[in-house]
């Protein structure tokens, strides 16, 4: 069933995601971000008292959290069980990218800045910082079990870096560079088992990787705009592409 969800928001919608449940909406405007029930059709939270731009949206695998970044560097947790929120002030640049390692402990933010954060979800510390871009990272995502983190890049490039694997200190040792793509990289996505990274740029091509060796298996080409994001189906034999021409490819 179709649901319709009238005068959501007071002023423009520009973001918009489902949970990975299919059981929450979360639409995002100049007032905040609010969640919405997708069997009802019914506002399940509002957030509010915010001064910046959303600029980034990202939910838990689970669909348990939901993060929201803001232009002015900070992050907000919402979790979905307890309807509650915590506002963390992570930079002083915009965040652009989010995801959750798989026991939900240790976020991962990066923007404009050109670092990766990752820092604890109990208290906002930071574990580590990873730097190694030399320009805005665009986005962020760690390997299904959490042992490897990619990062995509306006500096052509995306990284891969070492997970929550081993000690502490050892979080976020880079591995590699994966150094095809040709202009601004801005999607990367690892396949729900993990063999695969996915990745999506401004030069019109959409490239799978094997996740293991970095070797090349595909170049996806024949985008008319800008490549803006990417992602797996959950059992990974489908892949999303969309960009700036407001095309989906699969």
């Amino acid at each position: 069933n179709l649901i319709s969800i009238e005068e959501a928001h007071n002023t423009t919608i520009y973001q918009a995601l489902l949970s990975h449940d299919l059981s929450w909406l979360v639409t995002a405007s100049y007032d905040g971000y609010r969640v919405w029930d997708m069997e009802t059709g019914e506002l399940a939270y509002e957030g509010l008292g915010y001064v910046g731009f959303i600029s980034a949206l990202k939910w838990s695998a689970g669909s348990e959290l939901l993060g929201v970044g803001f232009n002015n560097g900070d992050v907000v947790i919402y979790d979905a069980i307890t309807q509650s929120e915590e506002i963390y002030d992570i930079s002083n640049e915009r965040i652009l990218a989010i995801d959750f390692s798989n026991d939900l402990n240790i976020v991962a933010s990066a923007g404009d800045d050109n670092d990766i954060n990752l820092w604890r979800r109990t208290d906002g510390r930071t574990v580590v910082t990873l730097e190694g871009h030399i320009d805005t990272i665009y986005d962020v995502a760690f390997s299904p079990d959490g042992n490897t983190i990619a990062s995509a890049s306006s500096d052509y490039t995306v990284n891969i870096w070492q997970g929550i694997t081993g000690e502490p200190e050892e979080y976020g040792q880079f591995i590699t560079s994966l150094n095809e793509h040709t202009f601004r990289v801005k999607g990367v996505a690892f396949s729900p088992d993990g063999n695969l990274i996915a990745t999506t740029a401004d030069d019109g091509t959409a490239i799978l990787w094997n996740a293991e060796n970095g070797e090349i298996l595909l170049t996806l080409e024949g985008f008319t705009g800008y490549a803006k994001r990417i992602a797996f189906n959950e059992d990974g034999s489908l892949l999303y592409t969309y960009d700036w021409d407001g095309v989906m490819r699969i």
